[in-house]
């Protein structure tokens, strides 16, 4: 590697360290600050551990504000240096720079990525209200879940060639391939004739493991791991349960820190139309860049959620648009070299 290129990506580096420690700073005394007014108003206690745990996940959150701000600071060094007009004058492509900017886009993508698999936070602890799951031949409906393992108003539909049940219980515990039912009854939904069996207590043979359906009733995608979660999804997706909006949770985690790699072509237009700007200036524009990016790439995450465009393209709305934009407007510009 060249000196000129170690210099450059040191200064990417060091931009990035920099605005890193100064949000966080800036995301923590936040924090603080509203901590000490509630203190005051409600004389909780000061929860000092809750915010350095969830420091990392506001970092992760602005991650692409930061690659941004990264570089375009030291693309505005090498503007007021004129570095890119001597690469021209020796008969060097401006993309050589800004294929340095696409490297340390995708670095900062991978560090990221990595660092949203290691929150503080994995699986739900606490009870969950409305437990609803649906599968071809298995409906599971619970008004709420307990930490001990119980679920509480619960109604079961179980589907088959010839039988449609319905199960209809106080409470409901899963044990290995089973589910141990109190007090409730049977219905035969395709004869309603066949009279309504009552019950204290009933073991229902499922055909999964119900640890795995606990597992995946549990699962917090955004706070867990992208490889548990892809596990949990993966096992669940077996035995026919598909939930949409948990598989675009999943995607997002990779989809969001590879936003860090496609604001680079944001830059596009600077590059190719320098000019030079104050670093208040580069500050206000990435600011900007920022917001309408997170707009876009939001909207794309609720449409899918909504079924009005696939959900599988949902995460990836905002990347497909920047990249198709960026390489017509990069093959434009560097058609003039060749």
């Amino acid at each position: 590697m060249s000196l000129k290129n170690r210099y450059i990506l040191k200064e990417l580096l060091k931009y990035f360290l920099i605005f890193i420690v100064a949000f966080s700073v800036f995301l923590f005394l936040t924090d603080i600050f509203s901590g000490i007014l509630a203190y005051f108003r409600n004389h909780a206690q000061f929860p000092w551990r809750y915010y350095f745990t969830r420091l990392p996940h506001k970092v992760y959150v602005i991650s692409p504000l930061i690659t941004l701000l990264s570089i375009l600071f030291v693309f505005g060094e090498i503007e007021k240096s004129r570095e890119i007009e001597i690469f021209e004058i020796k008969g060097l492509r401006p993309l050589h720079i800004l294929n340095l900017f696409f490297i340390f886009g995708l670095c900062s993508a991978i560090f990221f990525f990595l660092l949203g698999n290691f929150f503080p936070e994995n699986l739900r602890t606490g009870g969950i209200k409305y437990v609803h799951l649906a599968s071809r031949n298995f409906v599971f409906w619970a008004e709420r879940y307990y930490p001990s393992g119980m679920f509480k108003n619960v109604v079961i539909i179980t589907i088959q060639k010839k039988h449609l049940r319905l199960y209809q219980m106080q409470y409901a515990y899963p044990e290995n391939n089973t589910f141990l039912l109190k007090n409730g009854e049977i219905r035969n939904l395709i004869n309603p004739s066949v009279s309504t069996k009552k019950f204290i207590s009933y073991n229902l043979n499922v055909s999964f493991d119900t640890k795995k359906f606990m597992d995946f009733i549990l699962l917090n995608v955004k706070k867990s791991s992208f490889f548990n979660a892809l596990t949990v999804l993966k096992a669940m997706e077996k035995i026919g349960f598909f939930p949409k909006s948990k598989w675009i949770d999943l995607y997002e985690k990779i989809a969001y820190p590879l936003l860090n790699f496609f604001f680079v072509f944001i830059m596009l237009p600077l590059f190719y139309n320098r000019n030079v700007f104050s670093r208040f200036k580069i500050f206000i524009l990435a600011i900007i860049i920022s917001i309408s990016a997170y707009s876009i790439y939001s909207i794309g995450i609720a449409l899918g959620k909504n079924d009005i465009i696939n959900w599988a393209i949902s995460p990836w709305l905002f990347h497909i648009i920047l990249l198709v934009t960026g390489i017509i407007y990069l093959l434009k510009k560097e058609m003039r070299y060749i």
